[in-house]
């Protein structure tokens, strides 16, 4: 447990370091840029995250559950994974460009998306994924505070007006260059590398069929995060993408809570899935008490302080996106929760019923997005993203269950308590500081959660034992 326990410590430190520092060049940008000019470069960005998935379709998880599953193969799939993702890479820049020379409505922001897409060649050569796979986060989390660090330093330095735009994509690019340089020379003084088992290399193609299942999902993960954004600077114009942009940044910093709960649990079922069903019963039911008791009252207290919260940090010129924000930061609660069924099908090997949850969910999403943003604009694009997660759980979850039982409602009913009074209280006091009111809602919450038995000493010294 307390392995568990100290890479949760460094994946989350790393994590909230570095979205700290990226969320402060967010907030800088938007200032800076202004509605119009930050709703361009969000909207450019976006194109960034599809060339990401063409670039690894998958290859990334494929490689963390094989390593995970036996470590001296670690050496063999990097030296298959690296080459192929590099070849991907090449490709996915080539389609890119050419689709903003045959796009019109991408010709005004070409050169935004043509920099941006330069950051999928240091990524290509990234090791992160054999640090995830032998349970290794510390080199992870500094290589992540290592590309925020450089990004934030930068535009803070340089990017002063919406003149200076061009500037960002590259201040992005020198970011993940020092990244993988440093994964680069952590990886060379592990021991896993240094052993070959010769009967299990296969070729790089190979590689590329198994994993596509997994990329269909990662695939679909990324269309229904970035296609609202997409759809809005095509649909409505960059202002409104801005203004919905600011609100999906505050919610993409606060998912760095999944993220890190994704890369713990991940190896953990891989691992206890083979090993020992009773083990990975027990990991299960500790995950998912602790995930409730974590992102529920973080969605019910911002949905009641979703305006002052926006004005803090934006500024009162993206305050008309706060009812966006109270939509959207239900998708932190339903994303996380629902990884244990995300990352449970992965690590099982059901990588194809992932996958089918994953289009389907998908498919409305972008339904929904096609029919909602005409009429509703950035609200609708919320509402569509939330749907469709709310969906893809739910598929998730009767996939999963046939495999492992993971209750869910034992472990939701006192925080859920604890959040009602927190938020009434929230909302009776809602003429403060939003700053001690966030003070004020964590100890409320805390403490009616202990009164109530939602957690316990046990459950203290079980995560702090041995």
């Amino acid at each position: 447990m307390r392995k568990i326990t100290k890479n949760i410590f460094f994946v989350f430190s790393g994590d909230v370091l570095s979205r700290v520092l990226g969320f402060f060049a967010t907030i800088w940008l938007a200032r800076v840029l202004g509605a119009y000019g930050f709703g361009e470069m969000s909207f450019a960005f976006t194109f960034l995250g599809y060339a990401f998935l063409l670039m690894d379709p998958g290859l990334s998880s494929l490689g963390t559950r094989e390593v995970a599953k036996n470590p001296l193969l670690s050496r063999s799939y990097i030296f298959k994974i690296i080459p192929l993702r590099f070849i991907l890479a090449v490709a996915a820049f080539i389609i890119i460009t050419v689709l903003s020379f045959l796009i019109p409505t991408m010709a005004r922001v070409r050169p935004l998306i043509i920099l941006y897409c330069l950051a999928l060649f240091p990524y290509a050569l990234s090791v992160g994924w054999f640090f995830r796979g032998i349970e290794e986060m510390k080199c992870i989390g500094i290589s992540s505070v290592i590309a925020c660090g450089f990004y934030l330093f930068a535009v803070l330095v340089f990017v002063k007006s919406i003149e200076d735009i061009n500037l960002v994509p590259f201040f992005w690019f020198g970011g993940g260059v020092l990244s993988t340089l440093f994964l680069g020379l952590a990886a060379t003084s592990r021991r896993e590398l240094k052993i070959v088992n010769p009967q299990l290399e296969i070729g790089s193609w190979d590689l590329l069929r198994r994993a596509l299942p997994i990329g269909i999902g990662s695939i679909m993960t990324q269309i229904y995060f970035n296609f609202d954004i997409t759809m809005l600077g095509f649909m409505r114009g960059t202002i409104e993408a801005g203004l919905y942009t600011a609100a999906y940044k505050l919610l993409m910093f606060l998912l760095l809570i999944d993220r890190v709960f994704s890369m713990v649990i991940l190896p953990l079922i891989s691992r206890y899935y083979k090993e020992s069903r009773e083990k990975l019963d027990g990991i299960l039911s500790i995950a998912v008490k602790a995930v409730i008791i974590v992102v529920l009252p973080i969605s019910a207290g911002g949905t009641v302080l979703a305006l002052p919260i926006m004005r803090l940090i934006y500024g009162e010129g993206y305050t008309s996106s706060a009812p966006v924000l109270q939509i959207l930061i239900w998708a932190l609660a339903i994303t996380t929760i629902g990884s244990i069924y995300t990352q449970g099908l992965i690590a099982t090997g059901k990588e194809k019923k992932y996958a089918v949850a994953m289009v389907t969910g998908t498919a409305a999403n972008i339904i929904l997005n096609i029919f909602m943003i005409p009429t509703l604009g950035m609200t609708g694009a919320a509402v569509a993203t939330v749907c469709s997660e709310i969906l893809m759980v739910l598929l998730m979850r009767r996939a999963f269950v046939r495999i492992v039982k993971v209750p869910i409602l034992p472990y939701i009913v006192r925080p859920a308590f604890a959040s009602a009074v927190m938020c009434i209280s929230l909302y009776l006091l809602r003429t403060l500081n939003v700053i001690l009111l966030v003070f004020i809602g964590a100890i409320i919450y805390v403490l009616i959660l202990y009164i109530t038995g939602g957690i316990t000493r046990d459950d203290i010294r079980l995560v702090l034992r041995d």
